[in-house]
C-alpha cells in the first residue's frame, strides 16, 4: 500500500506542478501581451513624435529662409534711404549755394538798376 500510496503522492505532487508551470505559463503570455501592447503604442507615439519633430524642423527652416529675406530686404531698404538721404543733402547744399548766390548778385544787380534808373554811368 505504501507504493500506492507513494504513486498517488506522486501524481498529485506532478498535477499541481503541473497546474502551476501552466498557471505561471498563462501569467507570463498575459504579460507578454501587455508588453507587446505597450510596445507597440509606444512604437506608434514615437512615430508620431518623430513626424512633428520632422514638421516642426521644416516650419523653423522656412522661418530661417523668410528671416533671411526679410533681413536682405531691410539691409537693401537701409541702403536706399541712405542714397535718398545724400540726395537731399547735396539738394539742400545746392539750394543754399543758390541762395547765397541770389543774394551776393542781388545787391549789385540792384546799384546796377538804380544806376541806370538815375541815369548815373559810373556807379
Amino acid at each position: 500500500m505504501h507504493s500506492r500510496a507513494s504513486k498517488t503522492s506522486e501524481s498529485s505532487l506532478s498535477t499541481q506542478a503541473s497546474i502551476s508551470v501552466v498557471q505561471n505559463l498563462s501569467a507570463i503570455r498575459l504579460e507578454n501581451a501587455r508588453l507587446m501592447e505597450e510596445h507597440g503604442a509606444t512604437v506608434a507615439l514615437l512615430r508620431r513624435r518623430e513626424a512633428e519633430l520632422s514638421s516642426v524642423e521644416m516650419h523653423v527652416s522656412e522661418a530661417r529662409d523668410a528671416a533671411d529675406a526679410l533681413q536682405a530686404e531691410v539691409q537693401a531698404l537701409k541702403e536706399k534711404v541712405a542714397r535718398r538721404e545724400q540726395r537731399a543733402q547735396l539738394a539742400e547744399r545746392e539750394a543754399s549755394f543758390l541762395q547765397a548766390l541770389v543774394v551776393s548778385v542781388l545787391p549789385s544787380s540792384m546799384s546796377v538798376a538804380h544806376c541806370l534808373i538815375s541815369g548815373q554811368l559810373h556807379c
